[in-house]
């Protein structure tokens, strides 16, 4: 039996084969939980990152606008009250014209304001798509490096399947050339080891393919699962970007109702002039009238 270990190497070859078959395993298994691992982290990243910032902008926006309506509110009952004082006592011209003077400086500032929080929107929109893209690109570049190991998986395939072929073409130019020195019996029992041992290779081959099979798996699971997770970031920012729109419409619909609350104080105050120029006209004439008689 001395040349069977010669012409297959006995138990130090099957060994170095499982030793290599389970490095190949080991070495795939840590990559991929490796590349899975660093995905997960950033996309996480990300998504807090967006979210952190979608609220710090919601919050800091509601308050300007409350702000905002506050400030007006309180300068509107003001002046309502400074009419009504007005009206009260008759004032002269020059506290109209102080007050046409202070309904145009708030209304300026009002139109500054919010020209201001929209043109914050506005920037910040600007920003967020620039972020989309920059997002696109990480998932493209992801998934290149998810095609490059693909690639590289089927060249180690492809190279643990020569090394399978070399293997089994080496034993059969063994087999042939000690075939004639054998007898009977020898030529069974190489015969019977050589159907082991293809029948081993070939298992080997099997488990080989169906490894590598199951990493192309889960690595197109994980480009459909960066696919997916591309679209939802991009639906949100169009949804995000709706709610903007929203409320830069509810903005000028503010503007507008601000607008027509200021053209009814003006037009009170017109109105009131108005009335006042005729009774002192009416005065004067009387007053011209005893000055005559």
């Amino acid at each position: 039996m001395g040349f069977f270990a010669n012409l297959f190497g006995g138990k130090k070859n099957e060994k170095a084969e499982a030793a290599m078959y389970a490095r190949f395993q080991k070495e795939f298994a840590e990559k991929e939980l490796r590349l899975s691992r660093e995905h997960e982290q950033e996309m996480n990243r990300l998504k807090e990152e967006h979210d952190a910032e979608l609220n710090k902008m919601k919050i800091l926006y509601y308050e300007q606008i409350e702000d905002i309506q506050t400030a007006f509110r309180n300068k509107t009952g003001a002046l309502k009250k400074e009419l009504e004082d007005y009206k009260a006592s008759s004032g002269a011209d020059e506290l109209n014209a102080a007050h046409n003077a202070e309904l145009d400086k708030m209304k300026n500032l009002y139109y500054e304001q919010i020209d201001e929080i929209q043109t914050a929107f506005r920037n910040r929109n600007a920003s967020l798509e620039k972020e989309i893209e920059e997002y696109k690109e990480k998932v493209k570049v992801a998934g290149g490096v998810a095609q490059r190991q693909k690639a590289e998986l089927e060249k180690m395939k492809n190279l643990y399947s020569e090394q399978i072929d070399e293997i089994q073409e080496a034993f059969h130019n063994k087999n042939d050339s000690i075939r004639e020195e054998m007898s009977q019996k020898e030529r069974d029992d190489v015969r019977i080891m050589h159907e082991a041992h293809e029948a081993e290779l070939e298992r080997m081959r099997r488990i080989t393919d169906e490894l590598v099979e199951n990493i192309h798996e889960k690595y197109q699971e994980q480009i459909e699962a960066i696919e997916m997770e591309k679209e939802q970031y991009r639906r949100q920012m169009l949804l995000y970007k709706e709610n903007s729109e929203a409320d830069e419409a509810q903005l000028e619909k503010m503007k507008k109702l601000y607008d027509e609350q200021l053209q009814e104080v003006a037009e009170a105050f017109r109105h009131k002039n108005a009335s006042l120029e005729a009774q002192l006209e009416r005065v004067n004439k009387q007053l011209e009238k005893l000055a005559a008689g």
